[in-house]
């Protein structure tokens, strides 16, 4: 039956049940326990006699009785700890600062008035606390733990941490500069055979990230001194965790064991400061997944300018060449990398891994901010944007965008799209820029002939299972 406590409403008591923020376990266990668990209470229940102990003697004495010792009516001996004792006369409690009593021995009480026929004496013996009993350093450090899984969304800094957006459809990639998973590319030169892939986790690889994309890098060195082979992302502004000590943590294992490198830049942007390295530091990764954490102190942005476009900069290395030592330190890893599940939070600990944004549909609109992608997939005959013929050759369409964009687009990318209006549709060629903001943009686009000027038309993927088009406000 669940415990109640009363409450006063402001015109009656009212039993209720307490409402509690979890469920707590309570267990308990004769041995130490090895490891801490969230909502466990340890309670040590070794059978011996305990160290501390609260008894009550109770006795009838004699007429004329003034020193109470040995058993009581009950067969308790007395036993007290001098100055924690409390003596009760008929229910009175006896004050010993008054003299009412002594008592010194810690088995004996001396009345200073004698007992009357049918005195009733109560006294309430506790012991002190020994060392009998007591829970050494080791046995606490295993039962209490400071609860570090801070799930708090926002925390990590890295956006698609998880690789779970892949709006390019990322595979494989083998130069630099090529955008992998969302808000993550490649930096490489001097490197023999580079090859970024992409995969998944199968399950029970690492618990709880079943399903989750990983990446692998491989190759070695043909330049020995001037290789390196990076996996980059560029944080939005730079005033990011600026000034503070951060950890970075991920998950990695390598096809055998070997040395990686990570570091930061912070970038100043358009005319702003020149650019401060943050000085790299290496980890030695084995083969088997394991989680890794460095913690590093970012600088002061005090006295900087900052121009648009700033950025605090992560660089992953696999490689890296005596070349850049200095600047991305010495990566020596020549096998194949696996990594997943980074994370960049201020302080100095390492906590649970959590998105950015916490969910899914939040981590997509983090990355379309700066890049979005729509494209045909399995749903063909699907319209993209809307406009009309300037010529028989080219057309101007409005796109927009799902979401407000870091700046107007940049760039555009396409493939398999065509102009359609109602009754023909005709391959596109190029696709322009043409005026932009940040929610959206006309865009030329250009076919060989056919089109008729002023006709409206749409811009759609016909039965090209593999046409998209894309807007980049990259950093």
């Amino acid at each position: 039956m669940a415990k109640k406590i009363r409450v006063w409403d402001g015109s009656a008591w009212q039993d209720v049940a307490p409402a509690l923020p979890y469920t707590a376990v309570h267990s308990a266990q004769a041995s130490m326990p090895s490891t801490a668990v969230d909502g466990q209470i340890w309670l040590d229940t070794d059978a011996s006699v305990p160290s501390t102990t609260v008894t009550r003697w109770y006795k009838l004495p004699s007429a004329g009785t003034t020193t109470l010792s040995g058993n009581d009516d009950n067969s308790i001996p007395l036993a007290y700890t001098p100055g924690y004792e409390q003596v009760f006369l008929n229910g009175t409690l006896l004050s010993r600062s008054a003299a009412d009593y002594t008592a010194t021995t810690g088995t004996s009480v001396v009345l200073s008035s004698a007992i009357v026929a049918g005195d009733i004496v109560e006294i309430i013996c506790p012991l002190q606390i020994t060392t009998t009993d007591t829970y050494t350093q080791a046995a606490t450090n295993a039962a209490f733990q400071a609860n570090t899984n801070n799930f708090a969304a926002g925390k990590n800094k890295i956006i698609n941490g998880d690789f779970r957006i892949n709006q390019r459809a990322f595979t494989t990639a083998t130069a630099g500069g090529v955008y992998l998973y969302d808000r993550f590319y490649t930096n490489t030169a001097g490197a023999s055979s580079p090859i970024y892939t992409a995969n998944v986790l199968s399950a029970g690889e690492i618990p709880g990230y079943d399903g989750i994309n990983y990446l692998t890098m491989s190759g070695s060195a043909s330049d020995p001194a001037g290789v390196y082979m990076q996996m980059d992302h560029r944080i939005e502004d730079v005033r990011t965790l600026a000034g503070e000590t951060v950890t970075l943590s991920f998950w990695a294992k390598g096809s055998s064991s070997g040395t990686i490198s990570a570091n930061f830049t912070q970038d100043f942007g358009t005319s702003g400061s020149a650019r401060e390295v943050v000085t790299a530091k290496t980890i030695d990764v084995s083969t088997s997944w394991n989680r890794y954490f460095l913690t590093f102190l970012l600088p002061s942005i005090s006295g900087k300018t900052i121009g648009a476009g700033s950025s605090l900069r992560l660089i992953l290395s696999k490689l890296q060449g005596t070349s850049y030592h200095a600047i991305w330190g010495s990566a020596t890893f020549s096998g194949v990398l696996s990594i997943c599940g980074i994370q960049l939070e201020s302080g100095s600990n390492m906590t649970a891994f959590q998105t950015a944004t916490g969910t899914i549909q939040g981590e997509l609109a983090a990355c379309q901010r700066y890049y979005w992608r729509k494209s045909a997939a399995n749903n063909l005959n699907s319209f993209f944007a809307t406009g009309s013929a300037a010529s028989t050759t080219s057309a101007f369409v409005l796109l927009q965008a799902p979401t407000t964009m870091r700046v107007p687009p940049t760039a555009i990318d396409f493939s398999g799209c065509a102009l359609n209006d109602g009754a023909n549709s005709t391959n596109v060629t190029s696709l322009t820029l043409n005026q932009a903001n940040e929610n959206g943009c006309w865009i030329n686009a250009v076919v060989s002939s056919g089109l008729t000027q002023f006709r409206p038309y749409v811009l759609w993927t016909g039965t090209n299972v593999n046409a998209f088009i894309g807007l980049s406000s990259e950093l």
